[in-house]
């Protein structure tokens, strides 16, 4: 066996990749995000999936497309307008709030316009770059930026997915850890799969444990 373990980790999840049938049926847990502004569009989606879930950033998305016209009004939309959009007990919905309006303000003020589309003329290296250096930007939105809009050789990871990771693997790693292992036990080509199974298993057993809270509540009214 390898030393670093990247065989055992590439057998678990492969197969967990082929043996999940919903890590198949639905393209939700990537976020559809509209062709206009698309890279943005994308920085947007996975800020609010950041330490959340994509059922919850789905119903967040939502909200936020039927209270503010566009990127341009969510980019000047206070923090605390915000949360009172996606509601104050979405996860970290004051730090979230604060790192999204501060990385769309950096978009504008260094592009003088909400547009990242440019960033696929450069170089994979200086994309990363920009993005890591983006004021409130956080490594799972930019690893998955590069990851679904630059096939970028990424894996995103924050403290919801490497918990899980960490169970599935029996590992102990934290997330930037975490990420570094799986990039390096998979080709870039490989990772979208691996990575979209595992928030469609997080989204399932997240609705399956919200179905039993709800059960629970009913019989205990019935009682």
């Amino acid at each position: 066996m390898d030393k670093d373990g990247t065989d055992r980790i590439r057998e678990i999840l492969e197969r967990l990749v082929v043996e999940t049938d919903r890590c198949r049926d639905s393209d939700c847990a990537l976020g559809e995000v509209r062709s206009e502004c698309r890279f943005v569009n994308q920085v947007v989606y996975s800020f609010i999936l950041w330490e959340s879930t994509a059922m919850r950033a789905e119903r967040a998305i939502v909200a936020i497309d039927e209270s503010l016209a566009d990127v341009n009004e969510l980019r000047v939309c206070l923090p605390s307008d915000l949360i009172g959009i996606i509601g104050s007990r979405y996860p970290r919905a004051e730090e979230r709030s604060r790192r999204l309006r501060a990385c769309l303000g950096a978009v504008y003020e260094r592009e003088h316009a909400m547009d990242l589309s440019f960033l696929e003329q450069q170089t994979k290296r200086d994309a990363r770059a920009y993005l890591d250096g983006m004021e409130g930007m956080v490594p799972f939105v930019a690893s998955r930026v590069m990851l679904l809009e630059l096939g970028g050789h990424a894996f995103p990871m924050d403290g919801r997915l490497c918990a899980h990771a960490r169970a599935l693997l029996e590992l102990e790693e934290k997330p930037d850890a975490m990420a570094l292992l799986l990039e390096r036990a998979f080709y870039a080509g490989e990772i979208p799969p691996i990575y979209r199974c595992l928030e469609r298993l997080m989204n399932a057993e997240t609705g399956a444990a919200r179905e039993s809270n709800e059960t629970r509540e009913t019989e205990k009214g019935l009682s």
